[in-house]
């Protein structure tokens, strides 16, 4: 009797466990999708960013050349480039918020006023050791410690720059873009 009980008891426990790691598998698929969408995303919203700051310019220039010389340019120019940096924060922020509800941006003020300004937001929302923004920047998932599914370890565990240092414990993960030898040194200037 005690045997067969033995024998139910393992048999729910295997069952139990390989129903989690069956969830573990198809939350980690769902997060890496999640990754993806976001870089996909941000690559949009960076590519928009730099077309609004190159028309910023190319206005700033035709109102160089205008003849209309009540106009402040520089002010034009600072105006316009504040807005798409505002864009830009926006579009950020919006898969991730969508997603989890975390920002990778946090908007201070009222853009309208041009009382504002920009913060990286440096909560680490989802756990992994990582800031929302450096996750941004890396091209990890802020709603996820696994931007790269459960065989690419945690977030926090990788070391972007390969410079020695996990990414949780460095203070600026980009940093060592070269080659580095590892010695956990960092090679920025």
């Amino acid at each position: 009797m005690t045997k067969l009980i033995l024998t139910v008891l393992l048999s729910f426990i295997t069952i139990m466990f390989a129903s989690c790691d069956r969830d573990r598998a198809v939350s980690c698929e769902q997060d890496q999708q999640h990754t993806w969408s976001m870089r996909y995303e941000w690559d949009r919203a960076w590519d928009y960013n730099l077309g609004c700051q190159e028309r910023a310019e190319n206005d700033f220039d035709r109102c160089l050349t205008s003849e209309d010389v009540s106009r402040d340019c520089a002010e034009e120019v600072n105006l316009e480039n504040q807005w798409c940096v505002y864009w830009f924060a926006r579009q950020i922020n919006k898969v991730p918020l969508r997603v989890c509800g975390v920002s990778v941006y946090n908007i201070i003020g009222d853009p309208s006023t041009q009382d504002w300004r920009l913060e990286p937001n440096d909560n680490d929302d989802d756990g992994d050791g990582v800031s929302n923004y450096w996750e941004f920047y890396l091209g990890m998932n802020p709603c996820s410690q696994y931007s790269y599914g459960c065989d690419g370890g945690q977030d926090g565990t990788n070391d972007f720059d390969a410079d020695g240092v996990l990414d949780r414990d460095d203070s600026a993960p980009r940093c060592n873009t070269g080659y580095d030898p590892g010695d956990g040194i960092s090679d920025c200037v």
